[in-house]
């Protein structure tokens, strides 16, 4: 069966391209107001998550992947390895094989493929304490704490804190051998107590749970992972968002429907949202801009004088 071209009148077919035009226009500028991804990056996690940002901010960085389904399943416990593998992408380690191949590791590690490669990485940056760590037991929060502390690179702060009383109304049953990683990666804004004052030091943590402890961390070191920027808005059109980049580079980034924007308030907003002058940190690929967050800039620190002391209360002893 054959279809006869049907030719429209000249009139009506200028009248169609003029509508199909308008039609298009405002599904781009629809685009830009609403939020640009109403969706998380795992299909499990809800918009009223507590750590739906950080899950969504490790998945843009390839720090954590999802399950064969796509699944983060963010209450789901954390091992030692999971916990060192995930450290070590946000720290961008890399296994030289040329160099690497062959090294002893004084440990165990699991037999999935590229387990070594992550472990004589993980090693070589001080990652792993051979004499405390087992990589298929359950991270606990005391281990964590020291976790985190080591991929900050700030163990010589360890001693500076000895002294300093416990936050926790469980602290005393804290592990000695963790007490001061904890105080410190406390004293760091690391990681905090629950509610009800106490610390829990034996509980495991949760995927929700790391991910948030490394956006911690990354936001405290010095260095920028290479698919990411932090920087200041200099100009917004359309929806190519330029930054000027704390390394001394100009970065032009395009949001698409897939991208995630935060502001400062942890909301999901679009293009339309951001402000020239907005302190970001973004994470891109070829140009396309895959997650990006509003960031508070911190005061600059206060000058202290005899009659004048700034700080955080950390317990009052009667």
């Amino acid at each position: 069966m054959q279809y006869q071209k049907k030719n429209l009148p000249v009139g009506k077919s200028r009248k169609s391209a003029k509508t199909i035009a308008v039609v298009l226009m405002l599904a781009f500028m629809f685009t830009m107001v609403i939020p640009m991804s109403a969706l998380a990056a795992f299909p499990d996690v809800p918009s009223n998550h507590w750590a739906v940002q950080q899950l969504d901010r490790v998945a843009a960085r390839g720090i954590m992947g999802g399950y064969e389904d796509g699944t983060a399943r963010p209450n789901n416990p954390v091992t030692q390895f999971e916990a060192i593998a995930m450290a070590s992408r946000m720290m961008e380690l890399q296994y030289d094989e040329a160099t690497q191949k062959g090294t002893y590791l004084p440990f165990k590690y699991p037999e999935w493929d590229g387990a070594y490669g992550t472990a004589v990485a993980a090693y070589k940056a001080g990652l792993i304490d051979a004499n405390d760590f087992s990589h298929s037991a359950a991270a606990s929060r005391e281990w964590i704490a020291k976790l985190l502390i080591q991929a900050l690179g700030v163990e010589s702060g360890l001693n500076a804190v000895a002294n300093n009383p416990w936050a926790f109304t469980d602290g005393p049953s804290i592990d000695s051998k963790y007490a001061n990683y904890v105080k410190l990666a406390y004293d760091k804004g690391l990681i905090g107590g629950y509610t009800d004052k106490t610390f829990k030091p034996k509980n495991t943590v949760t995927r929700a749970e790391l991910a948030a402890f490394l956006c911690r961390v990354e936001n405290q070191l010095t260095t920028v992972p290479s698919n990411a920027v932090r920087g200041e808005i200099t100009a917004i059109s359309g929806v190519k968002v330029t930054i000027n980049g704390t390394d001394g580079k100009t970065y032009g980034l395009n949001a698409s429907t897939t991208s995630t924007l935060y502001n400062k308030s942890g909301q999901k907003i679009g293009v339309t949202d951001l402000a020239v002058g907005d302190t970001v940190y973004a994470v891109y690929k070829n140009f396309l801009l895959n997650y990006l967050e509003v960031q508070t800039v911190k005061a600059s620190e206060p000058v202290i004088t005899d009659q004048t002391v700034y700080g955080t209360i950390r317990a009052i002893i009667s």
